[in-house]
């Protein structure tokens, strides 16, 4: 995997609209009974090291597992954006995670999570950048 340079995110050549960073359309969006494709992530192990390698940038090397219906992926880094790289709607979230997996056939799958900072946060992070 090599490193990306958000700055240059416009030019990024990609195959089709899936291609990060995308913006996922709410009404478009197709609803997955989780009962045909079962989600299970397991987080219990807490081995965290923070790595830093000149193609990915720096990174949290972690462990972990993912099983999306009956195929295993193993977890192998998570990294943060401030600014989320996805949107909703046309809507950027404050911060996105990206836990990135890899499964036995060398296939990766990222699960990302898009949180909201609440005010009282926001104004905490901007008193101590002063």
């Amino acid at each position: 995997m090599q490193h990306l340079d958000y700055s240059e995110q416009d030019c990024w050549i990609g195959e089709t609209n899936w291609q990060s960073p995308i913006d996922i359309v709410a009404n478009d969006a197709k609803k997955i009974d989780w009962q045909k494709q079962p989600l299970i992530v397991d987080f219990t192990s807490h081995d965290l090291t923070i790595g830093d390698d000149r193609e990915i940038g720096e990174q949290f090397l972690a462990s972990g597992q993912l099983t999306l219906g009956e195929q295993v992926y193993r977890m192998e880094r998570l990294h943060f954006h401030d600014g989320s790289e996805h949107f909703i709607d046309g809507k950027q979230a404050d911060l996105e995670i990206h836990f990135v997996f890899h499964n036995e056939q060398g296939a990766t799958l990222v699960l990302a999570v898009l949180g909201t900072i609440d005010d009282a946060s926001k104004n905490r992070r901007h008193h101590h950048n002063l």
